[in-house]
Formats: structure tokens, C-alpha cells, sequence
């Protein structure tokens, strides 16, 4: 389940395909999902109707297209992901990756601080 405000105009249909859809489509296709429900909301926030996204579909639907490429967004994933698993050593650390989209750098960090919250969140989702 998603929320995005519902595009009452082009420029809001506009921010979804150039922001939101991407990521929808990325975390919802590594997940396996066939379909994303998404809340379509009012300016307040409410939910004024349901729509449903066939996750498959996404990367074609609108101008998605004229942002982003699936299959490129896909063997780019498979290029970190290749060489995390050759970097990460110490599976007791946890590995923080951040995009910076205008430089396309990535930067790892260590964290091996068991104190902090965002260590006991990742270890007690994967127990």
C-alpha cells in the first residue's frame, strides 16, 4: 500500500513519474509484488479513492519513460550490489549506502556503533 497525492494536475502527474514511480517499481519489484494499491489523497491528506499500479507496467505508464529506464535502473542495482559483496567483510556491521544523485557517487559508511537505534532496527528486522 502507497499514498500519493491524486494528479488533479499534469504538473502532479509529472512529480510522480519523475520521483515516486521509480521507486515504487524498484521496491515493489524486488519484492516480488505483481500490483501496488495506492491511496490517491486530497490535499489534506485524505484518501479519496484507490487505484491500482500492475508493477510491470509501471516503467511504460505516463512519462515514466522519459526519466528513467527500468533495465538500466536494474543493472545498475546488480553493479552495487556485485560490489558490496565483495567489500562487505564484517557481517556484525552495518553498511549505510548513500546515492548522491548529482555527483553519481556512492558512499559506504560503517556503523558499528550496536548502540545505535538504527543498528537495533536492522538486527531485529532480520532475526
Amino acid at each position: 500500500m502507497k499514498t500519493t497525492k491524486h494528479w488533479e494536475s499534469e504538473r502532479v502527474e509529472l512529480i510522480f513519474h519523475k520521483h515516486k514511480a521509480i521507486k515504487w517499481y524498484l521496491q515493489s519489484h524486488l519484492a516480488g509484488l505483481k500490483n501496488i494499491v495506492a491511496g490517491m489523497r486530497d490535499d489534506g491528506g485524505r484518501v479519496i479513492y484507490l487505484r491500482r499500479f500492475p508493477v510491470d507496467r509501471i516503467p511504460e505508464m505516463g512519462r515514466s519513460k522519459e526519466f528513467w529506464n527500468a533495465t538500466k535502473c536494474m543493472q545498475f542495482l546488480k553493479r552495487v550490489l556485485e560490489k558490496l559483496s565483495k567489500t562487505v567483510i564484517d557481517k556484525k556491521c552495518l553498511y549505510i549506502l548513500q546515492f548522491d544523485p548529482y555527483s553519481e557517487v556512492i558512499t559506504m559508511t560503517e556503523n558499528r556503533d550496536d548502540n545505535s537505534e538504527v543498528f537495533k532496527k536492522f538486527r531485529s528486522d532480520f532475526k
